[in-house]
């Protein structure tokens, strides 16, 4: 039995008793279960046909992709011209907006409606290569009585898939002929074609992104996820809540203490959203002075105020527009303001101070504290409405003596940036790095690194370029360890002079000459004692 006969076979047992043949395919099994619960196989299809300015319109919104895919389609047509088929290329919803094919096959090609214009998607047409490959995202053959409605059992049609760079499905390329005359290779040219479509794409998309960059310097948002240093879980889980939050167009709420990095996760956030290629304007609520922050976001119109410029001035929303505005320590702002900024939110208008004409307004939010907003809230410092209005998504980000496994990648990118990689640190470093409580976060850790560097006069970073007050900090807590260790064996006359040269190796940073000195032994003899006790020099 031939592939004909056996489709056939498995058509007709399906429509006459309702069971899946072994012959069929598992994709056009869950294809036919899909459509077939409510639709009849030997009825007519259904028509969803734009109007002729619908399908310009529809043309307009797709004229990236028609630009990249039409010259694609017409080198696939010298593989296949004489076969009589068509290459076809529809919008993410299945609507054929280009056809190119031999004209002995447009007749019958018509009397199915597979013309431009039309909606071939698997809930209009039943299982068909361009609806069935939009349902699985992945290329797809069918062939004859594979097609679920009767009237198009004569053809046989091959589609593939086409994302845009950010995975994003846009389209369908298709061959589509008489299955008596198909070409052989059908699938493998639209797989192919979709390929070079893609990459051309690609190309074409970043080019405009980087027109469009270009256009607003100052104005771009440098930093993505990728570029975020997350080697321990709880940033991994923090990175991976923020790129959820990316996808919406909701107001989001970035919290944690000063220097967690909240502006670079703003920036990532970004960076992943449909507006990646818009404006990311960043403002420091607690900087602007009191009574210039409703100018410096809104705008203000010449005149509003003694000093104002001459023709006004552009607010940061309107300079956001169809971008992201970041509110950093949205906690610090006036009370008044926030009652205005929540109207703004709310109406998504605004004007400018001292003007008249509403703008609409086109931004997503993404707002940051280090302050916990409830408690300003009952102190009558924020308000709740605000506080829930920004709060639709939130992440906390963790300090850094929470993410520990980070610290050491995080001080490796940092010496590099600050010595191209012709420094490093000794152990002794960075295991101090490691213990210290690092209140000021990451970009305390910054500080710490660029300091050591400008002091140091050789190429390994000792704990004598540290500050002092790390070094203290992380010897207190090592003898207070080392103390509590020993308080279970002081009976014990070994375990007291282990302890004696533990503590006076920290006092000498480690260094054994002095350490021997002030012990009042030999160097040998500390060496062996060293050794017997199993202490770490």
């Amino acid at each position: 039995m031939d592939r004909y006969d056996k489709v056939s076979s498995a058509w007709y047992e399906y429509i006459n008793h309702g069971k899946f043949s072994n012959n069929l395919s598992q994709v056009v099994a869950k294809s036919w279960e899909r459509h077939g619960k409510q639709h009849d196989p030997l009825a007519k299809a259904e028509i969803d046909k734009l109007e002729s300015h619908q399908l310009r319109r529809q043309m307009e919104k797709n004229s990236l992709l028609l630009e990249v895919a039409v010259p694609t389609m017409n080198e696939i047509y010298q593989h296949i011209k004489g076969s009589g088929s068509l290459v076809i290329l529809t919008d993410a919803s299945g609507y054929i907006l280009k056809t190119i094919g031999d004209d002995r096959f447009y007749d019958k090609a018509v009397r199915v409606n597979l013309s431009e214009g039309v909606n071939w998607g698997e809930h209009i047409k039943g299982t068909n290569a361009i609806g069935t490959s939009l349902v699985e995202k992945a290329p797809v053959t069918i062939f004859a009585h594979e097609h679920f409605y009767k009237e198009n059992h004569f053809l046989t049609c091959a589609a593939a898939p086409i994302f845009d760079f950010s995975g994003k499905l846009i389209g369908i390329l298709d061959i589509s002929g008489d299955y008596q005359g198909a070409h052989p290779h059908s699938l493998g040219l639209v797989v192919a074609g979709s390929r070079a479509i893609q990459s051309r794409l690609v190309v074409k998309q970043l080019q405009q992104r980087t027109y469009n960059k270009n256009k607003r310097v100052g104005y771009e948002a440098g930093y993505t996820f990728e570029r975020i240093i997350s080697s321990s879980l709880v940033m991994k889980k923090v990175i991976k809540q923020a790129q959820k939050i990316a996808r919406s167009n909701s107001p989001a709420l970035l919290l944690g203490e000063s220097g967690t990095g909240k502006e670079l996760v703003a920036q990532g956030v970004h960076n992943a959203s449909p507006r990646a290629d818009g404006p990311f304007i960043a403002v420091n609520c607690g900087a602007v002075p009191r009574n210039l922050i409703e100018a410096e976001l809104f705008g203000y119109e010449e005149g509003a105020f003694t000093g104002a410029r001459k023709g006004g001035s552009q607010g940061k929303f309107e300079l956001a527009q169809e971008g992201t505005l970041f509110l950093d320590e949205i906690g610090d702002m006036p009370f008044e303001v926030q009652t205005v900024l929540l109207r703004v939110l709310q109406e998504k208008r605004y004007a400018r101070v001292g003007g008249h004409q509403m703008r609409n307004l086109d931004v997503r939010i993404v707002a940051a504290t280090n302050k916990d907003l409830l408690q300003l809230v009952n102190e009558g410092r924020f308000r709740l409405d605000l506080y829930y209005r920004l709060n639709v998504l939130s992440v906390t980000l963790p300090p850094l003596r929470d993410r520990r496994d980070d610290i050491e990648a995080l001080v490796n990118h940092f010496m590099a940036q600050f010595t191209e990689g012709q420094k490093v640190l000794s152990d002794a470093v960075m295991k101090v790095l490691r213990e210290y409580s690092w209140p000021g976060n990451v970009r305390e850790l910054i500080n710490v690194i660029e300091r050591a560097i400008t002091m140091m006069d050789d190429v390994i970073v000792g704990l004598e370029h540290l500050p002092d007050e790390i070094r203290k900090e992380v010897m207190a807590k090592r003898q207070n360890h080392y103390q509590g260790s020993a308080s279970d064996t002081m009976g014990s006359l070994q375990q007291a002079e282990k302890q004696s040269i533990k503590n006076t190796l920290i006092e000498c940073e480690g260094n054994v000459s002095q350490t021997a000195r002030k012990l009042g032994i030999g160097r040998t003899t500390l060496y062996r004692k060293i050794k017997k006790y199993g202490i770490n020099a």
